[in-house]
């Protein structure tokens, strides 16, 4: 009786996605579409290839049941098949170059499973943690699992590795704020600068977004008024500095200026060092 032979196949990226609640089809198709933008980053970077372009991956399959999806990879012509690139490249050096790119989307789940380092953080781009979200967002918003796992061309599998809910849910957070602490402008501090009332409201010291009723001066920044916002360390500052002859005063400040779209917006008061009439500073 003869033996039988085990079906060579392409080398693939294997998703198998097992979720508890039906998946919104934006999720699921944003989820690839992050993978396969990532594995042209992939092809260009670490394999230095120079066309990362055209280093795409293709979906071989779907199953039906829960989502069982194959990706295989096309270094070449946008549109032909795999199965073509992998004779033109040799099965092994795409299984290795599969088997690459799946521990780098491992190890992108591992960077954002928990809190950021400082260390670690000038590595990290604002596209990584778009990507993370991306791709774990099915699983985060419907529940269950998300395995990957890489097969070689007798399709056994030389790499595995799965994705609960309770993990994609932290991915996903710890992505969203380091994405925000990437997006936030550079502080720039200005030190004992003179600050002169132009008007100042009664109520409480604003200490978030970019404008307020509070207006003041600083001529050596600017000399157009900006809104005044306060550091919430330093929020009862206004009170104490409010008086009689508060427009008459110059008050010296820290600031921390507030910029939108490049242009100063407000000054952020984060430290107070006193007061003394402008007639006095006019005299000196």
């Amino acid at each position: 009786m003869a033996q039988a032979v085990k079906q060579v196949v392409p080398p693939a990226l294997n998703l198998h996605i097992e979720p508890k609640n039906p998946i919104e089809l934006e999720h699921m198709l944003t989820s690839l579409a992050a993978l396969g933008r990532r594995f042209q980053s992939y092809a260009k970077e670490e394999l230095d290839m120079g066309r990362g372009e055209t280093a795409k991956l293709y979906i071989s399959s779907i199953k039906p049941g829960s989502i069982d999806i194959s990706l295989i990879p096309d270094f070449f012509e946008a549109g032909k098949h795999a199965a073509g690139a992998i004779v033109a490249a040799g099965a092994g050096d795409v299984l290795e170059t599969v088997k690459g790119f799946a521990e780098s989307i491992q190890t992108l789940f591992k960077t954002f499973n928990k809190p950021v380092k400082e260390a670690d953080a000038p590595e990290i781009s604002v596209r990584d943690c778009d990507d993370a979200v991306n791709i774990v967002k099915p699983i985060a918003e419907a529940g269950g699992t998300q395995t990957f796992n890489v097969n070689n061309v007798q399709g056994n599998q030389v790499l595995v590795f799965t994705v609960g809910s309770a993990e994609a849910s932290r991915i996903m957070d710890h992505a969203l704020h380091h994405r925000e602490t990437l997006l936030l402008p550079e502080t720039e501090t200005r030190k004992s600068v003179a600050l002169v009332w132009q008007k100042i409201d009664r109520s409480e010291a604003r200490t978030a977004g970019a404008t307020s009723p509070d207006k003041g001066r600083i001529e050596e920044i600017d000399p157009r008024a900006k809104s005044i916002l306060f550091h919430e360390d330093v929020a009862e500052v206004k009170s104490e500095i409010m008086g009689e002859a508060l427009l008459q005063m110059v008050y010296y400040v820290d600031v921390e200026i507030v910029r939108v779209d490049d242009k100063i917006k407000a000054y952020r008061v984060v430290g107070y060092h006193g007061k003394e009439p402008i007639d006095e500073v006019i005299d000196v």
